[in-house]
């Protein structure tokens, strides 16, 4: 006799506890990379979006007010103003190509694929093996 214990009456309940447990875990990888303060991700983007641009520009020192977060973080650190957008850039570059785009894949693929995985034991499966993948990063 087999006896399948689960906390969960429907499959659609484990799918919504795996749905949130994915990006929970998400949400704790992130946390390992970034800086969680109110609006300190918007400001991280503003710079990003500034020392992409400053460099794309090709570095115009003498229109360096078009890009207040270089001229602010050159200002504020000593440092030149191609140095610094440099210096952002090296810092960011890693989370925007590799490991930003890695937990966002592991995320929306995790949760996508629940659609196709019927049983209540086969979810949970699924997700923990996700978050798992998940705390890795």
């Amino acid at each position: 006799m087999r006896l399948d214990v689960s906390p969960f009456p429907t499959a659609d309940l484990a799918r919504a506890w795996a749905r949130n447990e994915i990006d929970v875990a998400a949400g704790v990888a992130r946390s390992r990379h970034i800086t969680i303060a109110p609006a300190q991700d918007a400001v991280y983007a503003a710079k990003y979006a500034d020392a992409l641009a400053f460099a794309r520009a090709g570095y115009p020192a003498a229109k360096i007010d078009d890009y207040p977060w270089i001229k602010v973080e050159a200002e504020s650190t000593g440092k030149m103003f191609a140095a610094a957008a440099d210096g952002i850039r090296a810092g960011a570059d890693p989370w925007h190509m590799h490991v930003g785009p890695t937990l966002e894949g592991l995320r929306i693929g995790g949760k996508a694929a629940l659609a196709t995985i019927t049983s209540t034991a086969a979810i949970v499966a699924h997700a923990r093996a996700v978050v798992l993948q998940l705390s890795k990063i």
